[in-house]
């Protein structure tokens, strides 16, 4: 099987409003989320599993795989994609380098309900990242997340601009 070690999984302790986080490996081709709930990471795998298919005519259990797992203290569920043929391997090349930005932010918007009242969530969820990039290294685990929000303040002075 392909991608069998799991990538470093955060330890939440004081730092649970950092979830949901998605993150890639490349040299396992193996997508993960991690998630402060099962019913988000159960939301999360429906939508996966719909996109995957939908954008990349992939087969479930033929091409890829997801499975959802919980951390030993139970506050974490970590939802697993791996990649098995060539046409799926291609589809994680798309996504992780992006060729496919409308699945990828499918992907990290997955756990959010859709509806107006989540418009913020939406909009600042946080960008997919390499699992060699950045805070999800167990060595810089400390520092905290850096959210897609710079292009969402710009956005909002406009919309004020607009209604003035």
């Amino acid at each position: 099987m392909f991608g069998t070690e799991p990538l470093n999984t955060p330890r939440t302790g004081g730092n649970a409003q950092r979830l949901p986080e998605i993150c890639y490996d490349p040299e396992n081709v193996l997508l993960e989320g991690w998630y402060p709930d099962e019913l988000s990471a159960y939301r999360a795998r429906t939508v996966w599993k719909q996109t995957l298919s939908h954008h990349f005519l992939l087969e479930y259990e033929e091409d890829f795989q997801l499975s959802i797992e919980r951390n030993k203290t139970g506050d974490v569920f970590q939802l697993s994609c791996t990649f098995y043929t060539a046409c799926a391997r291609y589809a994680f090349w798309r996504i992780t380098n992006e060729q496919a930005p409308e699945v990828q932010y499918l992907l990290e918007t997955a756990h959010i309900p859709k509806s107006s009242s989540n418009t913020d969530l939406l909009l600042s969820a946080p960008d997919m990242r390499c699992v060699t990039e950045g805070h999800l290294l167990i060595s810089k685990y400390g520092e905290p997340p850096e959210l897609n929000t710079s292009w969402l303040n710009g956005l909002k002075r406009i919309f004020q601009k607009l209604s003035e």
